[in-house]
């Protein structure tokens, strides 16, 4: 990913403009260990793509995440008068 000197300059230039307007900022496409340790070496700690999970159909990520919401219940709340 920052193979090539735009490359880098593009990802120091996009973090610079997010922290200047105080915006967290996600990098998206990460698909090596390489790619992500070059990210969080340049403070940007949140990434996204294939190195962490790869694309599902919606049929698969519907059933994952209605998977997970159930293993993830909240306590019922208590009312109190």
């Amino acid at each position: 990913m920052l193979e090539h000197r735009h490359d880098y300059a593009i990802v120091v230039a996009t973090l610079a403009m997010a922290s200047s307007l105080d915006l967290e900022l996600i990098a998206e496409g990460v698909e090596t260990r390489a790619q992500a340790d070059a990210l969080l070496n340049l403070g940007c700690w949140r990434a996204q793509g294939f190195l962490f999970d790869p694309a599902l159909p919606a049929s698969r990520f519907a059933a994952r995440w209605l998977a997970r919401s159930e293993a993830v219940q909240p306590e019922p709340a208590q009312a109190s008068l």
